[in-house]
C-alpha cells in the first residue's frame, strides 16, 4: 500500500476506524518514526513495516492478537513496542512484546540496550522464533532458567553477538536459530537438550563444539559454513548426521565418529579442506552422496564391512586420496556423467577427480558401478573387475592416463559410452566370452592400446572409428563382429585362435613362469625366435619393449636388464 515511501513521516488512524489487519509488505521501507495503531485492530502480517529505518515505537490496542514476530524486521531504531494492559493476547514489559501469559517472548526491540534478562518473569519459558532476528547491536545475552525453548531464526543475523548463556533448563533450538552470528566464537550446550534443529549454527564462528549426551540426532545444515569449528566432540548416543552437517567446516583438520551412528546424510563433510582421516562408523550401510565430495586433504578413509552402498560423488575430488579399500560386501557404486550447456562433460562418479589415487581394491560382492565411477583418477595404474560385476558403465575409467592393467571379469556383459576413453597408455584389453556389447568412444584415444580380444562371436561394437583405437589390433572370431568392425574401418585383425590371450598376470621378463627373471628365460627366448618347435613362452611377457613383436632386439633388453643396466626397465 505504501510501500518505499521514505517520506511518509507519520499516520494517523481515524477514533471510528475500521481496520482490522495490516497485511505483508504494507509500509514496507516508510520514514515513520512512531505509529500507534487504533482499537479493532486484529492482526500485521509479516514485514509490514519492514526497513523503516526511522521506526522508533509502536503502540499496538487491545485487540492485536496476531502480530507477526517479523512484522518489524530490519527496524534498526526500534526501542519498544507498547501493549494496551486490556490485550488478552499480548503484554508488553520495559517495550519487550511478550505473550500475556508471560511465557513466551515474541519480539524483542533491535535497538533496545539492555539485554539483562534478570528482570524478565519467571514464567518465560520460551523465546519465540525471530524474537531477537536482526538485533545487530546484541553483543552477549545470558538466557535465564526456566526457559525450555528457542525458536526458529531467533537471534538470526545478530552480527555481534559474541556470547550467548543458555540455561540447563533448555531442550529445543529451532532451526536456523543462529545462523550468521558471524561473532560466535564459543557456546556450550546444557546436559538437558534433546532438539537441535537444522541449521542452528549455520554461518557462525564456532572453534569448537560438544555435543550432550542427550542428543541423539544432528540435523541438516547445523554446522555448515562454520569455517573456524576445529574440534568437534559427538557423544556416543548420536545415531544420525543430517545433511551438510559440517559442509565447507574449512578448518576441521579430523572428527571421530561414534560406532552409535547409523546414518550420515548428503555432503554431510564436503569441502572440509583440511580433513586429513576419516573412519566411518562400523554400522553404516550407505555412504552417503558427496558425503566427502572435495575435501582435498583427505589422505586416508576406512570403510567398514557393512556398507554395502557407495553413492555417486561420495570421495569426488579427494585428489591427496591415494589408496582405497573397498570391503566385501559392498554391492553397489552409483555415479553419473553430465554434458552441463553442452560444452564438457562433468562427472559425478564415486570417485572421479581423485588425481592420486594410484590403488584401488574392488570386493567380489561388487554387482553395479556408476557411470563415471573413476574419472580422470590419474595416477591410477591398475585395476581388476570382480567376478559378478555385470558392466563397465558409461565413462567408468575415463581419462585415467596412467592406467596400464586391466582384468575383467568373466561376467561383465558389457562396456559402456567412453568407459576407457582417454586411457593413454592401456596396452591390452582381454574381454570375456559374455562381453556382447562395447559403447561409443569405449576405447577411442586409448594410443597405446596394442591389442583388444573379443572372443564372442557377436559383440555389438558401436559402428564409429573412435569406438576403438586405430593403434589396436583386434583380435575375434573369423566370423565375428569384431572382424566386420575390422573391416569397415580398415583395422588389423587376428584370428583368437591363433595365439595365446593374455592373462593379465604377466610379469615382463618372466618367460617361464617360475617367478623369476634371469638367463633361463634369455635361453627360452632365444630359442623361440630361432623357431624351436618345442618352445612355448608367454609372448605378453616375451614382448620387453612394446613394440608389438618378440625378436632379437627383446633379447638385447633382457641380457641388459639381467646384467644391472642402470638404463633397463621392464
Amino acid at each position: 500500500a505504501f510501500i518505499n515511501c521514505p517520506e511518509l513521516k507519520t499516520v494517523i488512524f481515524g477514533e471510528n476506524s475500521k481496520l482490522e489487519a495490516i497485511n505483508e509488505g504494507a509500509f514496507v521501507n516508510c520514514g515513520i518514526d512512531t505509529i500507534s495503531l487504533p482499537e479493532g485492530l486484529k492482526s500485521i502480517g509479516r514485514e509490514a513495516l519492514r526497513e523503516c529505518k526511522a521506526l522508533t515505537t509502536v503502540n499496538l490496542p487491545s485487540t492485536a492478537n496476531n502480530i507477526s514476530p517479523e512484522a518489524f524486521k530490519d527496524c534498526p531504531k526500534l526501542e519498544a513496542i507498547n501493549v494496551d494492559r486490556a490485550n488478552a493476547k499480548y503484554s508488553s514489559g520495559d517495550g519487550i512484546l511478550m505473550t500475556a501469559d508471560k511465557q513466551t517472548l515474541v519480539i524483542f526491540p533491535p535497538a533496545k540496550a539492555n539485554s539483562n534478562f534478570t528482570l524478565l518473569p519467571p514464567s518465560l519459558n520460551t523465546i519465540g522464533e525471530y524474537s531477537f532476528s536482526c538485533c545487530e547491536n546484541l553483543t552477549s545475552i545470558t538466557i535465564p532458567e526456566g526457559v525450555t525453548s528457542i525458536g526458529r531464526s531467533s537471534f538470526y543475523g545478530c552480527k555481534k553477538l559474541k556470547s550467548i548463556t543458555l540455561p540447563e533448563s533448555l531442550k529445543s533450538i529451532g532451526n536456523y536459530c543462529f545462523n550468521e552470528c558471524t561473532a560466535l566464537t564459543s557456546i556450550t550446550l546444557p546436559s538437558a537438550l534433546t532438539t537441535l534443529e537444522y541449521g542452528a549454527f549455520q554461518n557462525t564462528k564456532l572453534q569448537s563444539i560438544e555435543l550432550p549426551a542427550s542428543l541423539t540426532v544432528l540435523e541438516n545444515f547445523t554446522f555448515k559454513h562454520c569455517t573456524d569449528l576445529s574440534e568437534v566432540i559427538l557423544p556416543d548416543t548420536l545415531t544420525a548426521i543430517g545433511e551438510s552437517a559440517f559442509y565447507e567446516c574449512t578448518s576441521l583438520s579430523g572428527i571421530e565418529i561414534p560406532d552409535s551412528v547409523l546414518t550420515i546424510g548428503k555432503a554431510a563433510f564436503s569441502h572440509c579442506d583440511v580433513l586429513s582421516e576419516f573412519t566411518f562408523p562400523s554400522q553404516l550401510t550407505l555412504i552417503a552422496e558427496g558425503v566427502l565430495d572435495s575435501c582435498k586433504s583427505l589422505t586416508a578413509v576406512t570403510i567398514p564391512e557393512s556398507v554395502l552402498t557407495i553413492e555417486a560423488s561420495a570421495f569426488k575430488y579427494c585428489s591427496m586420496l591415494r589408496s582405497v579399500t573397498i570391503p566385501e560386501g559392498v554391492l553397489t557404486i552409483k555415479g553419473g556423467v553430465r554434458f552441463p550447456y553442452m560444452v564438457y562433460y562433468e562427472s559425478d562418479g564415486a570417485f572421479a577427480y581423485c588425481t592420486n589415487l594410484s590403488k584401488v581394491s574392488l570386493p567380489s560382492t561388487l554387482v553395479t558401478t556408476g557411470e563415471g565411477t573413476f574419472w580422470e583418477c590419474t595416477s591410477l595404474t591398475e585395476i581388476t573387475l570382480p567376478e559378478g560385476l555385470n558392466s563397465v558403465e558409461k565413462g567408468a575409467f575415463y581419462g585415467c592416463s596412467k592406467l596400464k592393467k586391466v582384468k575383467v571379469g568373466s561376467t561383465v556383459t558389457s562396456i559402456g559410452e567412453k568407459a576407457f576413453s582417454d586411457c593413454s597408455a592401456l596396452e591390452n584389453i582381454v574381454l570375456a566370452e559374455n562381453t556382447v556389447s562395447i559403447g561409443e568412444n569405449a576405447y577411442a584415444k586409448c594410443t597405446s592400446l596394442k591389442g583388444i580380444y573379443i572372443p564372442s562371436d557377436f559383440c555389438a561394437l558401436k559402428l564409429t572409428a573412435e569406438t576403438i583405437s586405430d593403434t589396436a589390433t583386434i583380435y575375434g572370431q573369423p566370423d565375428s563382429t569384431a572382424k566386420d568392425y575390422a573391416d569397415e574401418f580398415g583395422r588389423t585383425f587376428v584370428d583368437i585362435n591363433s595365439v595365446t590371450i593374455p592373462t593379465g598376470d604377466e610379469v615382463k621378463g618372466d618367460l617361464n613362469s617360475d617367478s623369476e627373471v634371469n638367463l633361463k628365460d634369455v635361453v627360452l627366448l632365444r630359442r623361440y625366435i630361432a623357431g624351436g618347435w618345442d618352445t612355448a613362452l608367454d609372448e605378453t611377457a616375451a614382448d620387453l619393449n612394446g613394440d608389438g613383436s618378440v625378436n632379437l632386439k627383446d633379447v638385447v633388453l633382457l641380457r641388459r636388464y639381467i646384467a644391472g643396466g642402470w638404463d633397463v626397465t621392464l
